[in-house]
């Protein structure tokens, strides 16, 4: 089995982190993110804990998952313990080939989500106590922003933030939650509140982002236990 993944994988040029043991994937899921999780539910201990934990995590709560069968689960269970695709055992290139295709654009859309994209401008952040902070962004996603030279934030306070975009009209006005702070003074902001064309504006241009590069191109790692 763990023939053909690699195979189709490494033709599409997806790199893989493979973890041999539960514990072991367990602990590597708790730390990074992945794009997309393969499982091996059937022949491997402890395998289904595994992908039922996986929606528990911080980093992986909504990634890609795959599950791996030899039909001691089956498909309903399968997608009950939270996967998103099931593949049955003995495993065909023809099958791992034509599911992974369909997770693509899954995939894709949920890398945006989370995309953080390398973006400097100037932003303004409005209190609810009428006080103006100026700073600048230093990444931007569909879900937040992280911002730099506005002093030190409190986590948990509430801002009406503006920026600019490139090569759109308007600003784009958001209500943002301080999430975290660092040693830096460097603070990343929650999206709360977006109307409808600004998300659009941001999600169409987070896309042209994201899409200059293909996911093939991309090289996203997999962990897979087993």
């Amino acid at each position: 089995m763990f023939r053909v993944l690699r195979r189709v994988l490494d033709d599409v040029g997806i790199s893989v982190e493979v973890c041999t043991e539960a514990p072991e994937a367990r602990e590597v899921l708790q730390r990074r993110r992945f794009d997309a999780v393969i499982i091996d539910c059937d022949d491997v201990d402890g395998a289904r804990e595994v992908l039922q934990g996986l929606r528990q995590t911080t980093s992986n709560r909504k990634t890609i998952t795959f599950a791996v069968v030899n039909r001691r689960t089956s498909v309903g269970e399968a997608f009950s313990m939270g996967a998103h695709f099931v593949l049955d055992k003995p495993l065909s290139m023809e099958r791992a080939a034509r599911s992974l295709r369909a997770a693509h654009g899954v995939i894709l859309r949920e890398r945006r989500r989370y995309f953080r994209q390398p973006f400097s401008t100037p932003v303004l952040l409005g209190s609810n106590n009428g006080k103006i902070l100026y700073g600048r962004s230093r990444n931007l996603s569909e879900s937040g922003m992280s911002v730099g030279d506005v002093g030190r934030l409190e986590p948990g306070t509430i801002f009406a933030v503006s920026f600019d975009l490139p090569g759109s009209k308007g600003q784009i006005e958001v209500t943002g939650e301080v999430s975290w702070v660092d040693e830096h003074e460097h603070a990343g902001l929650r999206f709360l509140e977006l109307a409808s064309g600004a998300k659009r504006k941001l999600e169409q241009w987070l896309a042209t982002q994201t899409e200059e590069v293909p996911l093939p191109a991309a090289k996203p790692p997999v962990a897979r236990a087993r």
